[in-house]
Protein backbone atom coordinates (compact mmCIF):
# COMPACT_ATOMS: atom_id res chain seq x y z
CA UNK A 1 0.00 0.00 0.00
CA UNK A 2 1.24 3.36 -0.92
CA UNK A 3 2.32 5.88 2.24
CA UNK A 4 4.03 8.55 2.89
CA UNK A 5 5.33 8.61 6.66
CA UNK A 6 6.73 11.52 8.98
CA UNK A 7 8.32 10.83 12.07
CA UNK A 8 9.92 13.28 14.53
CA UNK A 9 10.17 15.73 11.32
CA UNK A 10 11.61 19.47 12.38
CA UNK A 11 12.72 22.32 9.99
CA UNK A 12 14.35 25.67 9.83
CA UNK A 13 16.53 27.14 7.30
CA UNK A 14 19.91 29.05 8.05
CA UNK A 15 19.70 32.19 10.21
CA UNK A 16 15.65 31.80 10.80
CA UNK A 17 13.59 30.39 13.95
CA UNK A 18 12.52 26.96 13.42
CA UNK A 19 9.10 26.06 11.51
CA UNK A 20 8.18 23.41 12.87
CA UNK A 21 9.10 20.52 15.45
CA UNK A 22 8.20 17.09 16.38
CA UNK A 23 5.81 16.57 13.06
CA UNK A 24 4.22 13.23 13.28
CA UNK A 25 1.91 12.41 9.94
CA UNK A 26 0.89 9.43 8.36
CA UNK A 27 -0.81 9.40 4.51
CA UNK A 28 -2.50 6.93 2.70
CA UNK A 29 -4.33 7.15 -0.86
CA UNK A 30 -8.14 7.83 -0.59
CA UNK A 31 -8.06 11.66 1.08
CA UNK A 32 -7.23 15.10 0.89
CA UNK A 33 -4.89 16.47 3.46
CA UNK A 34 -4.88 20.15 4.25
CA UNK A 35 -2.14 21.47 5.58
CA UNK A 36 -2.39 24.92 7.34
CA UNK A 37 -0.76 27.67 9.51
CA UNK A 38 0.06 30.97 9.72
CA UNK A 39 2.26 32.77 7.08
CA UNK A 40 6.12 31.70 7.59
CA UNK A 41 4.99 28.41 9.38
CA UNK A 42 6.72 25.91 6.51
CA UNK A 43 3.07 24.82 4.72
CA UNK A 44 5.70 25.07 1.38
CA UNK A 45 8.61 23.78 3.06
CA UNK A 46 6.56 20.89 4.01
CA UNK A 47 5.60 19.62 0.43
CA UNK A 48 9.04 20.31 -0.58
CA UNK A 49 10.35 17.76 1.77
CA UNK A 50 7.41 15.47 0.99
CA UNK A 51 8.54 15.52 -1.86
CA UNK A 52 12.15 15.10 -1.31
CA UNK A 53 13.72 18.05 -2.68
CA UNK A 54 14.38 19.19 0.92
CA UNK A 55 16.01 17.49 3.81
CA UNK A 56 14.51 17.95 7.27
CA UNK A 57 16.94 19.03 9.97
CA UNK A 58 15.20 16.46 12.01
CA UNK A 59 13.43 13.35 11.52
CA UNK A 60 12.71 10.89 8.76
CA UNK A 61 10.34 11.24 5.50
CA UNK A 62 9.48 7.08 4.67
CA UNK A 63 7.71 6.66 1.53
CA UNK A 64 6.36 3.43 -0.05
CA UNK A 65 4.93 2.63 -2.97
CA UNK A 66 5.85 5.97 -4.19
CA UNK A 67 6.92 6.12 -7.76
CA UNK A 68 5.81 9.19 -8.72
CA UNK A 69 5.10 13.05 -7.47
CA UNK A 70 3.15 15.52 -9.03
CA UNK A 71 2.51 19.35 -8.10
CA UNK A 72 -0.05 21.58 -8.72
CA UNK A 73 1.36 25.26 -8.02
CA UNK A 74 -0.48 28.68 -7.32
CA UNK A 75 -0.27 29.79 -10.61
CA UNK A 76 -2.07 27.86 -13.79
CA UNK A 77 0.86 27.10 -16.59
CA UNK A 78 -0.87 25.72 -19.98
CA UNK A 79 0.09 26.06 -23.14
CA UNK A 80 -1.88 28.95 -24.62
CA UNK A 81 -3.37 27.54 -28.23
CA UNK A 82 -4.27 23.94 -27.18
CA UNK A 83 -7.54 22.94 -25.55
CA UNK A 84 -8.21 22.15 -22.32
CA UNK A 85 -8.94 19.02 -23.30
CA UNK A 86 -5.97 18.32 -24.59
CA UNK A 87 -4.28 19.12 -21.38
CA UNK A 88 -5.76 16.21 -20.29
CA UNK A 89 -5.04 14.07 -22.73
CA UNK A 90 -1.64 14.70 -22.88
CA UNK A 91 -0.57 12.54 -19.57
CA UNK A 92 -3.24 9.96 -20.24
CA UNK A 93 -1.61 9.89 -24.06
CA UNK A 94 2.10 9.47 -22.27
CA UNK A 95 0.39 6.36 -20.16
CA UNK A 96 0.04 4.44 -23.50
CA UNK A 97 -3.55 4.73 -24.68
CA UNK A 98 -4.56 5.53 -28.05
CA UNK A 99 -5.85 8.88 -28.84
CA UNK A 100 -9.56 7.77 -29.10
CA UNK A 101 -9.33 6.02 -25.17
CA UNK A 102 -7.67 9.14 -23.61
CA UNK A 103 -10.28 11.45 -24.88
CA UNK A 104 -12.80 8.93 -23.56
CA UNK A 105 -11.03 8.73 -20.01
CA UNK A 106 -10.17 12.81 -20.59
CA UNK A 107 -13.92 13.38 -20.66
CA UNK A 108 -15.05 11.41 -17.66
CA UNK A 109 -11.89 13.51 -15.36
CA UNK A 110 -13.14 17.12 -16.85
CA UNK A 111 -16.47 15.80 -15.86
CA UNK A 112 -15.79 15.94 -12.30
CA UNK A 113 -14.29 19.01 -11.97
CA UNK A 114 -17.05 20.75 -14.04
CA UNK A 115 -15.30 21.21 -17.71
CA UNK A 116 -17.18 19.42 -19.94
CA UNK A 117 -18.97 22.89 -21.33
CA UNK A 118 -14.67 24.01 -22.27
CA UNK A 119 -13.22 21.06 -23.13
CA UNK A 120 -13.09 22.79 -26.76
CA UNK A 121 -11.81 26.29 -25.51
CA UNK A 122 -8.26 27.35 -25.94
CA UNK A 123 -6.75 27.25 -22.60
CA UNK A 124 -5.56 31.37 -22.85
CA UNK A 125 -9.54 31.13 -23.07
CA UNK A 126 -10.42 29.98 -19.74
CA UNK A 127 -11.21 31.77 -16.64
CA UNK A 128 -8.91 31.27 -13.64
CA UNK A 129 -11.24 29.32 -12.13
CA UNK A 130 -11.43 26.92 -15.04
CA UNK A 131 -7.28 27.05 -15.58
CA UNK A 132 -6.82 26.12 -11.81
CA UNK A 133 -9.08 23.30 -12.30
CA UNK A 134 -7.73 22.45 -15.65
CA UNK A 135 -4.85 21.97 -13.32
CA UNK A 136 -6.65 19.48 -10.89
CA UNK A 137 -7.53 17.59 -14.04
CA UNK A 138 -4.46 17.18 -15.19
CA UNK A 139 -3.07 16.21 -12.88
CA UNK A 140 -5.28 13.32 -12.23
CA UNK A 141 -5.05 12.16 -15.74
CA UNK A 142 -1.53 12.00 -14.90
CA UNK A 143 -1.48 8.99 -12.11
CA UNK A 144 0.73 10.63 -9.61
CA UNK A 145 0.95 8.63 -6.71
CA UNK A 146 1.44 11.99 -5.12
CA UNK A 147 0.10 15.08 -5.46
CA UNK A 148 0.93 18.07 -3.67
CA UNK A 149 -0.99 20.70 -4.22
CA UNK A 150 0.36 24.41 -2.94
CA UNK A 151 -2.28 27.11 -2.49
CA UNK A 152 -4.43 26.30 -5.10
CA UNK A 153 -7.27 29.51 -4.24
CA UNK A 154 -4.29 32.15 -3.49
CA UNK A 155 -4.43 34.35 -6.58
CA UNK A 156 -8.46 33.85 -7.19
CA UNK A 157 -11.05 35.96 -6.06
CA UNK A 158 -13.62 34.68 -3.51
CA UNK A 159 -16.39 33.48 -6.19
CA UNK A 160 -13.63 31.60 -8.09
CA UNK A 161 -11.76 30.25 -5.24
CA UNK A 162 -15.21 28.81 -4.73
CA UNK A 163 -15.64 26.68 -7.67
CA UNK A 164 -12.07 25.04 -7.25
CA UNK A 165 -12.83 24.18 -3.56
CA UNK A 166 -16.22 22.91 -4.52
CA UNK A 167 -14.15 20.04 -6.55
CA UNK A 168 -11.39 19.71 -4.83
CA UNK A 169 -12.41 16.23 -2.87
CA UNK A 170 -12.76 15.06 -6.70
CA UNK A 171 -9.26 14.94 -6.46
CA UNK A 172 -9.47 12.16 -4.14
CA UNK A 173 -8.77 8.79 -5.20
CA UNK A 174 -7.90 5.16 -4.23
CA UNK A 175 -4.67 5.31 -5.51
CA UNK A 176 -3.12 8.59 -4.96
CA UNK A 177 -2.24 10.16 -1.76
CA UNK A 178 -3.09 14.19 -2.15
CA UNK A 179 -1.79 17.28 0.19
CA UNK A 180 -2.78 20.48 0.01
CA UNK A 181 -1.13 23.56 1.61
CA UNK A 182 -3.49 26.58 2.04
CA UNK A 183 -4.05 29.82 4.32
CA UNK A 184 -7.92 29.37 2.73
CA UNK A 185 -10.52 28.63 5.82
CA UNK A 186 -12.55 27.22 2.46
CA UNK A 187 -10.02 25.45 0.80
CA UNK A 188 -9.20 23.93 4.16
CA UNK A 189 -12.71 22.91 4.60
CA UNK A 190 -13.01 21.37 1.45
CA UNK A 191 -10.52 18.49 2.18
CA UNK A 192 -11.34 15.71 3.97
CA UNK A 193 -8.29 16.35 6.85
CA UNK A 194 -6.12 19.02 8.70
CA UNK A 195 -2.47 19.44 10.13
CA UNK A 196 -1.71 22.53 11.62
CA UNK A 197 1.91 23.09 11.98
CA UNK A 198 0.74 25.86 14.50
CA UNK A 199 0.58 22.56 16.76
CA UNK A 200 4.00 21.98 16.24
CA UNK A 201 5.38 25.39 16.88
CA UNK A 202 7.19 25.87 20.12
CA UNK A 203 6.75 29.23 21.65
CA UNK A 204 9.96 30.80 22.12
CA UNK A 205 11.99 27.90 20.68
CA UNK A 206 15.20 29.28 19.44
CA UNK A 207 17.50 27.91 16.64
CA UNK A 208 21.48 28.27 17.27
CA UNK A 209 22.12 31.12 15.71
CA UNK A 210 19.78 33.16 17.51
CA UNK A 211 20.67 35.59 20.35
CA UNK A 212 20.02 35.33 24.13
CA UNK A 213 19.52 37.60 26.01
CA UNK A 214 21.43 38.02 29.90
CA UNK A 215 19.90 39.67 33.19
CA UNK A 216 22.16 42.26 32.34
CA UNK A 217 20.73 43.11 29.12
CA UNK A 218 19.04 46.21 28.66
CA UNK A 219 15.78 46.14 26.80
CA UNK A 220 14.54 49.21 24.40
CA UNK A 221 11.43 50.81 25.35
CA UNK A 222 9.47 52.62 22.81
CA UNK A 223 10.25 55.94 23.81
CA UNK A 224 14.13 55.13 23.34
CA UNK A 225 15.97 57.01 21.48
CA UNK A 226 17.57 54.76 18.86
CA UNK A 227 21.17 56.12 17.53
CA UNK A 228 21.53 56.78 14.56
CA UNK A 229 24.81 56.36 11.75
CA UNK A 230 26.51 59.60 12.37
CA UNK A 231 25.98 59.17 16.58
CA UNK A 232 29.41 58.99 18.27
CA UNK A 233 29.73 56.10 20.50
CA UNK A 234 31.71 55.96 23.58
CA UNK A 235 34.51 53.77 24.46
CA UNK A 236 35.87 52.68 27.29
CA UNK A 237 38.94 55.75 26.92
CA UNK A 238 36.03 57.91 27.23
CA UNK A 239 35.53 60.37 30.22
CA UNK A 240 32.65 60.89 31.43
CA UNK A 241 31.50 63.53 34.52
CA UNK A 242 28.85 64.28 36.94
CA UNK A 243 30.24 67.88 37.97
CA UNK A 244 30.59 71.16 36.32
CA UNK A 245 33.42 71.02 34.02
CA UNK A 246 35.38 72.32 31.07
CA UNK A 247 34.47 70.70 27.19
CA UNK A 248 38.11 70.41 27.19
CA UNK A 249 37.87 68.05 30.00
CA UNK A 250 36.19 65.81 28.19
CA UNK A 251 32.07 65.53 29.54
CA UNK A 252 30.48 67.68 31.80
CA UNK A 253 27.41 67.71 33.45
CA UNK A 254 24.73 70.03 35.48
CA UNK A 255 21.75 71.87 36.44
CA UNK A 256 23.37 74.89 36.61
CA UNK A 257 21.25 76.79 34.66
CA UNK A 258 17.34 76.67 34.69
CA UNK A 259 17.12 77.43 31.20
CA UNK A 260 18.62 74.39 30.07
CA UNK A 261 17.70 71.92 32.92
CA UNK A 262 20.46 69.33 31.94
CA UNK A 263 23.73 69.29 30.01
CA UNK A 264 25.85 66.69 28.94
CA UNK A 265 28.70 66.67 26.66
CA UNK A 266 30.42 63.20 25.57
CA UNK A 267 34.15 63.16 23.99
CA UNK A 268 37.47 61.79 24.23
CA UNK A 269 39.07 63.68 26.61
CA UNK A 270 40.07 66.65 24.54
CA UNK A 271 38.73 69.37 21.88
CA UNK A 272 37.14 66.56 19.67
CA UNK A 273 33.99 66.30 21.86
CA UNK A 274 32.06 64.53 19.14
CA UNK A 275 28.79 64.99 20.69
CA UNK A 276 26.59 67.56 23.36
CA UNK A 277 23.09 67.13 23.88
CA UNK A 278 21.34 69.64 25.71
CA UNK A 279 17.91 69.09 26.88
CA UNK A 280 15.44 72.17 28.13
CA UNK A 281 13.14 69.96 30.92
CA UNK A 282 12.77 73.43 32.93
CA UNK A 283 12.08 75.72 29.88
CA UNK A 284 9.76 74.44 27.57
CA UNK A 285 9.99 77.13 24.65
CA UNK A 286 13.74 75.22 24.51
CA UNK A 287 12.82 71.73 23.85
CA UNK A 288 15.56 69.74 22.75
CA UNK A 289 18.94 70.79 20.92
CA UNK A 290 21.54 68.50 19.82
CA UNK A 291 25.11 69.59 19.19
CA UNK A 292 27.36 67.60 17.36
CA UNK A 293 31.33 68.36 16.60
CA UNK A 294 33.94 66.70 14.66
CA UNK A 295 37.21 68.58 15.59
CA UNK A 296 36.18 71.94 17.52
CA UNK A 297 33.42 71.40 20.24
CA UNK A 298 32.25 75.25 19.29
CA UNK A 299 31.36 74.19 15.99
CA UNK A 300 29.25 70.88 13.74
CA UNK A 301 25.17 71.01 13.85
CA UNK A 302 22.80 72.63 16.05
CA UNK A 303 19.15 70.77 16.04
CA UNK A 304 16.69 72.98 17.84
CA UNK A 305 13.12 72.41 18.25
CA UNK A 306 13.47 71.01 14.36
CA UNK A 307 15.48 73.20 12.72
CA UNK A 308 19.19 72.47 12.29
CA UNK A 309 21.89 75.45 11.24
CA UNK A 310 25.37 74.27 10.13
CA UNK A 311 28.47 76.19 12.17
CA UNK A 312 26.67 76.99 15.34
CA UNK A 313 28.41 77.89 18.27
CA UNK A 314 27.95 77.06 21.33
CA UNK A 315 28.78 79.58 24.57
Amino acid sequence: MKSVVEHGLAHEFPGTRRLFSNLELSLVPGEVVAVVGPSGSGKSTLLSILAGWVKPVEGTVTWSGVESTGWVFQNPHGVPRRTALDHVVLPLLAHGLRRRDAEREAYQIMGRFGLIEVANRAFRSLSGGEAQRLMLARAVGSSYDLLLVDEPTAQLDMATAATVDAVLANIAQDDVIVVVATHDPRTRDACTRVIDLADYQTPGLVSPTDVILTPTDVILTPTDAILAPTDVILTPTDVILTQSGSPSSGSFGGDGDPAFGRTTVAGGGGPALGRMTVVGDRDPALGRMTVVGDRDPALGRMTMDGMARDGARVQ
